[in-house]
């Protein structure tokens, strides 16, 4: 019998990338999704591999009213919720300077409010269950990185919110766990948004290797079946950044960023 047979998760974000492989994979192991995207259309697609596990709540995360709305419809079709995988996001690669402010507001909005607004209207479901949410941010959201500063900055806002949420709900039995990829090979690297907030036609050249989608997945159930509030891909990020800022101050893991991204000689 599977650990997620009579589950029941959202997943944000669930019509492609991250968020499409770790529902698909949940409904494989059992459990009852609710799939959350904007496009109701592809979300059908979602579900039509799941036989019959997947619930389609074709809804924008920003949008408080629909996602109250949609969260309400999954309850009362599955009765309850256990799991929430926030996954939704988009991808910003652009120097601050460059960047303008509608642009800036338009990430934040859905890579952080994205966020809260799922996790608030599922909290007193996951209470009741006791169950676990699981936000997705980057390796940028424990790192600032050039390029990646209002990217980085709506995924450090996430980090601080579910550190403050975890002990706010410590003692009901919520687990609160961010994970932090590197750069994952997902269709999110095709839709790139540049400083004025078009899509890149020919996104720049990655500076760190592509994880695979699998690999983030694997990492997602460990942190929901073990409780875990971290995991970072890869995995040893996590120490050489420790040790960096302990021992140098952070000033490695600048003049490696510096390298990377060419602003070794600027």
């Amino acid at each position: 019998m599977s650990s997620f047979s009579g589950k029941v998760v959202l997943v944000t974000g669930a019509s492609s990338g991250i968020g499409k492989a770790t529902a698909l994979e949940f409904a494989r192991l059992g459990a009852t999704v609710g799939l959350m995207a904007r496009r109701g259309e592809e979300l059908e697609k979602v579900a039509a591999e799941m036989g019959g596990k997947g619930i389609v709540l074709p809804a924008d995360v920003t949008d408080e009213v629909a996602v109250n709305s949609r969260v309400s419809e999954l309850v009362s079709q599955a009765g309850g919720i256990d799991v929430l995988i926030a996954a939704a996001g988009i991808s910003l690669r652009a120097p601050f300077e460059t960047t303008t402010i509608e642009t800036i507001r338009r990430v934040m909005d859905v890579n952080f409010m994205g966020c809260v607004l799922p996790t608030k209207a599922v909290l007193p479901y996951i209470k009741a269950r006791k169950g676990c949410m699981i936000a997705i941010s980057s390796l940028s959201g424990r790192k600032g990185t050039p390029e990646y500063t209002i990217y980085g900055s709506s995924k450090f806002a996430i980090q601080a919110l579910y550190d403050g949420l975890r002990i706010e709900h410590m003692r009901d039995g919520v687990n609160f766990g961010v994970f932090c990829p590197g750069f994952v090979d997902t269709p999110l690297r095709e839709s790139v948004l540049k400083g004025d907030g078009k899509v890149y036609e020919n996104p720049p050249k990655l500076p760190f290797r592509l994880w695979s989608v699998d690999l983030c997945v694997n990492k997602i159930l460990r942190m929901v079946r073990g409780r875990l509030k971290s995991s970072l891909l890869p995995g040893i990020i996590h120490y050489l950044l420790t040790a960096d800022d302990f021992v140098f101050r952070g000033w490695i893991s600048d003049m490696v960023l510096r390298y990377k991204f060419g602003y070794w000689r600027k």
